[in-house]
């Protein structure tokens, strides 16, 4: 592929770097990724991201790290990538974190997308990786509640994850045990939120 058919896309996107004055953010390159055309469209459309519990530290500047994908029933280019492995700088890993949770947010809940970015960029945990991206390892609870979400609401398909676990380890299902059942009409009724910013 050559380099006219690329871009530098925003990890933080541009509009959020205007919009919380986060000016320095904007030609600051480990809050960017060269990616062609289409997938810099469909990242910015929030069809994939990285996965920030399936990390591996290559040395002391950079970071192997796997794709994760909304959907390989459509043709996205994405999709022929899904699951796989990239190497990113480290100084990237903060920016990817935060954009995890934006994902998982904009597929999740119905949250402000704003007001999230604002709330990630302000958090300790966003600080500490940008004081040392390793720290990453000591963010991650060993318990791993399940969550059960549903993929549609007018379906009966649902989603079961492990909180801090690889997005690969997730499962589909149309049938979910007594458990998993009260577990997904406790967060379909708020009685208990799922928080992706804690993910």
């Amino acid at each position: 592929m050559d380099i006219i058919e690329c871009d530098a896309a925003h990890i933080i996107p541009l509009y959020i770097c205007y919009k919380l004055s986060l000016h320095d953010l904007i030609d600051d390159i480990s809050n960017g990724l060269f990616l062609c055309k289409n997938l810099h469209y469909s990242f910015d459309n929030y069809i994939w991201c990285f996965d920030v519990h399936d990390v591996a530290w290559e040395n002391n500047d950079y970071y192997s790290i796997s794709i994760i994908t909304i959907s390989n029933k459509k043709q996205y280019t994405i999709n022929f990538y899904a699951d796989q492995r990239i190497k990113l700088p480290n100084k990237t890993l903060p920016f990817i974190w935060t954009r995890y949770h934006i994902f998982m947010n904009h597929h999740y809940t119905d949250c402000d997308m704003t007001d999230k970015y604002r709330e990630l960029l302000g958090s300790d945990e966003y600080h500490k990786l940008r004081l040392n991206p390793q720290n990453l390892s000591l963010m991650t609870p060993i318990n791993k509640p399940e969550i059960v979400l549903k993929k549609k609401p007018y379906d009966n398909i649902y989603l079961v994850l492990n909180k801090n676990s690889p997005w690969r380890s997730r499962h589909w299902t149309d049938q979910l045990d007594s458990t998993l059942m009260v577990k997904y009409e406790n967060y379909h009724q708020k009685k208990i939120d799922p928080d992706w910013s804690n993910l």
